[in-house]
């Protein structure tokens, strides 16, 4: 008797569900990796970290715009902790955002209050004028 192999998957459709799910587990690393970065940010250079981030980001887009529909029930999970990590990645930026704003506030102060201090006798203010209308 011969065995039926219908039922098996076929070599070619096994090669794309691994090659899938190898772009999956890329995808979920680059993630994860974005998040390390976020996280231990501590003095680093802000402008190299926005650079790698960003980099990084725009690697991993591709890789999405590269997937296609259909996906296995452990590509789902997997797209599922993407989101996730992908929420809290999203977090963290907008504190880097946040800090990027108050540093930009802080310095226009700064430098208003040094332009003051600098040129205090600038600007004459006409306020409390006294006009004498005897004559």
């Amino acid at each position: 008797m011969e065995r039926d192999d219908s039922t098996k998957p076929t070599e070619g459709s096994q090669t794309r569900e691994s090659c899938v799910m190898n772009k999956f587990q890329e995808i979920y690393d680059l993630t994860l990796i974005i998040s390390d970065i976020l996280k231990n940010t501590g003095n680093k250079d802000r402008d190299h970290l926005i650079e790698e981030v960003t980099s990084l980001i725009n690697k991993r887009q591709v890789m999405l715009d590269q997937l296609q529909p259909s996906y296995s029930d452990q590509e789902k999970l997997l797209g599922t902790k993407i989101a996730e990590l992908d929420q809290e990645n999203n977090k963290l930026l907008k504190m880097v955002l946040n800090e990027i704003k108050r540093d930009l506030t802080n310095l226009k102060k700064r430098k208003s209050t040094q332009n003051r201090y600098e040129n205090s006798y600038a600007r004459v203010y006409n306020d409390g004028v006294f006009l004498d209308k005897r004559n």
